[in-house]
Parts: C-alpha cells; sequence; structure tokens
C-alpha cells in the first residue's frame, strides 16, 4: 500500500504541474493540445469522484486543480463540477462552513447550464449536509427537492437513494411511521442486492424501536438472507446486531447468545477489535444474566484487554460489569476493587466529557452562526448584483438618499429593540429569581414537615417499644410464672407447650420493644450497632445474610443524624424483606468514597413491578428518610428476579461526629 501511494502521489503532483505550466495537455513529448483541455479537467474531476468517499484531502486536491483550470480556460461544466465535488469532499469531512458556500456556488451554476444531473447532486449534499449539522427540517426539504428533480428526469438509482434518505431522516427524528412509507417505496423500485439489505435493516430498526418486535425479526432475517447470499460478511454485522438487540430486549438470552457468537466469529474473521470488545462484553452480560459467572468474568476480562489497547473512553462500564459479576459469585473483594475502579473512571470521565460538551457546543455555535451569516451574505450579493443591473443614475441617487434615511431609522429602531430586550431580560431574571425563592421555600417546608414526622414517628417508636415493654411483656411474664406455680410438679405436656408458647412470644414483644426503641448510636461503635441488630435477624429467621462495610473508622465517625436515619433505613429494609420477599440471601453493602455515602441491599426474592405497585408505608418512610438527608434512592425490581436499593448520601466530611461533640 505504502509504495503504490509512493507511485500515485508523485504521478498526481506531475500531472497537475503540466496542466498548470501550459494551456493544454502535458503529453509524453510535452505538446499541448488547447482543443482537448476540457477532456483533461473532466478527467482530473472523474478522479475526484471517485476518491471522495475514500479520501477526502485527494478528492480536495483533483478538484482544486480542476477549479482552477476550469476558470482559466472558462469551461463552465468543470467549474460547476468542481466546486460540487468540494462541497461534497468538505461535507463528509465535517467542515460544514466552506462545504455551504461551495454547493450553494455549484447548485447556482448547474442551474445556469441547465444541467439537471448537477443539480439534483448539489441538491442532495445541501441535504446531507444539513443531516450532519443537525438541521432536519432543512435536510429534508433539500431531499425532497432532489427527489421531484430525479423523478422528473427519470433518474431511477437516485431516486432510490433519496428515497432512503428521507426515510433515514425521519428515523433520526423517531418519526418512525415515515420512515418505514419511505423505506417501503425504496423496496418497491426494485434495488440492488447491497442496497436492499440496508432498507430492510431499516425497516427493522424502526420496528423494533416501536417495539413491534415480531416484525422487526422478519425484515432483519431477510435482510440476513440478502447478504448471507452475497457472501458479504460486512453486511451481516449491521441486521446481526440488530436481531441481537432484539433478543435481548425480549428477555431471550439464549438466542442472544447464540447470534452474538456468529457475530463475534465474523468480527474475528474481519480483525475488527473495537466490534469485538463490543461483543466480548455484551456476551459477558449475557453470560451473567444466565447466572454463569466463569464465563461472563472470562468475556469481560477479554473485552477489558481489547479496551486497554485501543484506549476505550467508557472503560468504566466494563469494570462496573466486573463488580456486578463477582459479587454475584461472592467474590466480594474483587467486586470491590473494580467498583472503585469504575467510580474512578467515571469521575475522570464526567470531567473530561464536560469540557468536550462545552467545546462541542460552542464549536456548532460557531458554525451555525456561520452558516446563517454566508446564507445571509449570498442572498445579499444576489440581491444587489440584480439591482445593479437595473439600475440608472438616477435610480442610483434616489437609492442612496433612501438608504440614508433607512439607516437612521434602524439606528432608532434597533436603539429601541435593545432598551425593549432589556427590559424584557430584567424582567425574566426578576421572576426567575422569584421563582427560585419560592422554590427553596417549598423545599425548607418539605424538609421541616418530612423531619416532624420523622420525630413523631420515633416518639411513638418509642412510646410502643414502652407499652409493649412495660406492660405486653410484664403480664406474659406475670402469666407464664403463674401457669408454673399452678403447675407445680405433675405438669402435663399441654401445659408444657402453652407455658413455651407464652415464654416464645414474650421474647418475641421484648425483641420487638427493643427494635423500636431509638438506637443508642452515641453509646455505640455505628457498624456494631448494626451488626447486632442483624445478628438478632439471623437469630430468628432462616436466610443467609451478609454485611459488608467500608472504610469502618469513617463509617463510625458520621453525623448522628445520618447514623440514625441510616439505622432505620436498614430496619424498614429489613422488615420489607422479612414481610413480603420470600428471599433466602440478603447482602447488604454500607461504603463511604469521598464525599458520598452509598447504601446498597439486594435480595433474591419475589421481587414487584414497580410500574403497579403503590408504595407502602415502609417505602414512604424510606423516601422520606432519603429526602431529608438530601440523597437519592434507586429501586431495580422485576417480578421473579428480585430487588435492589441503591442509596446515596452526600456528606460533608467537615461536619463529622468529633465537631459535633466539640
Amino acid at each position: 500500500m505504502k509504495i503504490l501511494h509512493l507511485v500515485v502521489v508523485p504521478l498526481i503532483i506531475f500531472t497537475l504541474i503540466c496542466l498548470h505550466e501550459f494551456t493544454g495537455t502535458c503529453n509524453a513529448q510535452g505538446t499541448t493540445k488547447q482543443q482537448e483541455m476540457p477532456q483533461h479537467i473532466d478527467a482530473l474531476l472523474n478522479y475526484a469522484d471517485e476518491q471522495v468517499t475514500i479520501s477526502t484531502a485527494l478528492a480536495a486536491v483533483y478538484a482544486d486543480s480542476a477549479l482552477e483550470l476550469s476558470k482559466k480556460h472558462k469551461y463552465a461544466p468543470g467549474e460547476a463540477r468542481s466546486y460540487y465535488l468540494l462541497g461534497a469532499a468538505h461535507t463528509i469531512n465535517g467542515d460544514f462552513e466552506p462545504a455551504l458556500s461551495h454547493l450553494n456556488t455549484a447548485l447556482k451554476l448547474h442551474d445556469e447550464l441547465n444541467d439537471e444531473h448537477g443539480s439534483v447532486r448539489c441538491n442532495k449534499y445541501l441535504g446531507r449536509l444539513h443531516h450532519y449539522s443537525g438541521h432536519k427540517e432543512q435536510a429534508l426539504r433539500f431531499y425532497i427537492s432532489a427527489l421531484k428533480q430525479a423523478e422528473q428526469i427519470n433518474w431511477s438509482e437516485e431516486v432510490i437513494n433519496l428515497t432512503n434518505n428521507i426515510g433515514t431522516v425521519y428515523l433520526d427524528e423517531q418519526r418512525y411511521d415515515k420512515a418505514i412509507e419511505y423505506f417501503q417505496r425504496c423496496l418497491e423500485m426494485k434495488p440492488d442486492k447491497a442496497i436492499e439489505s440496508i432498507i430492510l435493516s431499516n425497516i427493522g430498526f424502526a420496528y423494533r424501536n416501536q417495539k413491534e418486535y415480531d416484525k422487526a425479526l422478519q425484515y432483519l432475517k431477510k435482510s440476513l438472507t440478502i447478504c448471507y447470499e452475497m457472501d458479504d460478511v460486512e453486511c451481516e454485522l449491521g441486521p446481526l446486531g440488530f436481531v441481537i438487540r432484539i433478543y435481548m430486549d425480549l428477555g431471550e438470552d439464549s438466542l442472544a447468545l447464540k447470534y452474538s457468537y456468529e457475530i463475534m466469529e465474523k468480527q474475528e474473521k474481519l480483525s475488527q477489535r473495537k466490534g469485538l470488545m463490543v461483543s466480548y462484553n455484551r456476551i459477558g452480560l449475557l453470560y451473567m444474566y444466565l447466572q454463569q459467572s466463569d464465563s461472563a468474568i472470562r468475556y469481560f476480562k477479554k473485552s477489558l484487554e481489547i479496551g486497554k489497547e485501543t484506549n476505550y473512553a467508557s472503560m468504566h462500564l466494563i469494570h462496573a460489569n466486573l463488580a456486578y459479576v463477582y459479587k454475584d459469585a461472592k467474590k466480594y473483594e474483587e467486586a470491590l476493587e473494580h467498583m472503585f475502579i469504575h467510580v474512578r473512571l467515571k469521575d475522570s470521565l464526567f470531567s473530561n466529557e464536560k469540557n468536550r460538551i462545552t467545546e462541542e457546543l460552542l464549536a456548532k455555535y460557531d458554525a451555525e452562526k456561520q452558516l446563517k451569516e454566508i446564507e445571509i451574505l449570498q442572498k445579499e450579493k444576489e440581491l444587489q448584483e440584480a439591482t445593479l443591473e437595473r439600475q440608472s443614475l438616477t435610480q442610483n441617487v434616489a437609492i442612496v438618499g433612501a438608504a440614508l434615511i433607512l439607516i437612521v431609522s434602524v439606528v432608532i429602531l434597533i436603539n429601541y429593540q435593545q432598551k425593549i430586550k432589556a427590559q424584557v431580560l430584567l424582567s425574566a431574571k426578576t421572576k426567575e429569581l422569584n421563582e427560585q425563592k419560592k422554590m427553596e421555600l417549598i423545599r425548607e417546608n418539605e424538609i421541616k414537615a418530612i423531619k416532624a414526622n420523622i420525630e413523631g414517628q420515633e416518639k411513638e417508636r418509642e412510646r410502643i417499644a414502652q407499652e409493649l415493654h412495660d406492660g405486653v411483656a410484664g403480664n406474659l411474664a406475670g402469666i407464664k410464672l403463674t401457669l408454673a406455680n399452678y403447675s407445680g410438679k405433675d405438669q402435663s405436656p399441654d401445659l408444657l407447650k402453652v407455658i413455651r408458647n407464652i415464654d416464645e412470644t414474650y421474647h418475641e414483644v421484648r425483641s420487638l420493644s427493643h427494635h423500636l426503641i431509638p438506637p443508642k448510636i452515641k453509646e455505640n461503635e455505628f457498624i456494631e450497632l448494626i451488626k447486632n441488630y442483624l445478628d438478632d435477624l439471623i437469630r430468628s429467621h432462616s436466610f443467609e445474610l451478609h454485611f459488608g462495610y467500608h472504610p469502618q473508622a469513617e463509617l463510625n465517625r458520621l453525623p448522628n443524624e445520618i447514623k440514625t436515619e441510616i439505622y432505620r433505613i436498614i430496619q424498614e429494609l429489613m422488615n420489607n424483606i422479612i414481610k413480603h420477599a420470600k428471599a433466602d440471601q440478603v447482602d447488604i453493602q454500607l461504603t463511604k468514597l469521598n464525599e458520598s455515602l452509598n447504601l446498597m441491599v439486594e435480595d433474591n426474592g419475589v421481587g414487584f413491578d414497580a410500574s403497579v405497585t403503590s408504595g407502602g408505608i415502609g417505602l414512604n418512610n424510606i423516601h422520606s428518610r432519603v429526602k431529608l438527608l438530601e440523597g437519592e434512592i434507586n429501586i431495580d425490581t422485576t417480578l421473579k428476579r428480585g430487588t435492589i436499593v441503591d442509596i446515596t448520601i452526600p456528606v460533608d466530611q467537615l461536619h463529622n461526629e468529633e465537631d459535633e461533640e466539640n
């Protein structure tokens, strides 16, 4: 490839030098033929056309040379086509400002030459330019204009391409019915096999986004069949990827895994490293869903290896997957290691992403501004040229006078509009400040109400605990003692059974009263307090419970207010698991990282449908306590797959327990 480049580039330079140095064509003997110049310009433009989708830089070199020669020799068709190819190259390269200028010039020249094919191409690329730059309505306008012209001259190939382009714009706008309508039109025109495969994939993608999975699979499998018939491996990758997504949407993990292996083998054959990274990660996820942890870990590691080689920007996602699968495999140290890496990379990525987004927004703003300025300048130039052709000396004097009057009027109007705009902005800013104050007051009142409600609950808990301990528990103890005295030495089995039941009830009431009493945060280490509570639950309920925490010293130094609320949240979550989940495994993780506290509670119970289940008292209490601490809660649950409750609470390191006591 390098040898070919070394041969071709000097040959191009030699050809361009010859065409610039002489008025005609440079042949082997150095003779020139002026009358053959248009043929050589067309040859240059043909080279540019071949290179425009392969090497935009090389295409621009050919087109620039052809443009200079066309102007020099007044060859209008060559000039029009040169501007078109320059605009196409800049569009593909993302340089929208020069692209718009060149394409508008090319369109004007082609219209003057009555070159309908050239006009179709220019309108098509103007549509593509606006599509790439995010102006979809303008893109549709140019595509539709080009389509009408192509239909008038019976240019069937471009009719198919433009119809597909219009469908793609509607697809991007999520107007799926319109997109499918245009894609179906393409199929009715009997395109060649390669284009038919792409169109069928587009229809499948549209139906998938409408959640019409049966229709989507029908079209995607037709697309795959065509690719198989053409023996085109790259053609197969697109529809295969969509098929896998659909089976994952449907929860058909085994079928998704089958097609994932097929696409992986094709990517290995084509040495597509980044594609393989995605496939390995997806296979790992599917094995994780199928609860095959060892296979999942193996493929996640293969994905991670390629990610490191290619400097993949979203490596934190692979580390997060590894953390979850290690947790499922009960390898908690490895899980914690990958979770910390995930958080670190995510924080770093977030900072870089903010800078990148800011730069992109600024660049987009500048590009859009420049595009509008170019359009305005071009329209003004056309109006001025038309006016100058029709003006006489008297009209010029009148226009100058009118222009002076207009300038003064515009200055006065602009000044007035600026004052009005300043007043409107001031009014809007004042309104915004008032709304902010209003929302702050509402939020403060909500927090006060939540705090008062929680304090009331704690007092009521303490009152009920006192009643249970002093009243019910005391009465049960007295009943037990009385029955024991009555029975004497001759205790019947039935009486002994009653006494045992009373004794068990007595201990349950005492345990319940102790749990209702506010935790003795100041007198006990926080982690030990939680462990003691959980140990009591393990003794009285038949489930396996794991409690992980890190770092213990910092968790014990949390403010008392946070400790109390976290303790109560754990109680509420465990009560919900005991009453409703029917779980035999519970995993609790309490971690503090930087200035955030994270509590994650996971069970393997029956779960529930979050979309139809209304919040009970327990869930409402948890939400209230999290809101009081200005935290966030996320509940991930589905029927028959357990529940994960993930709570994150901001913690100011300066306000720890030692500062409170001082």
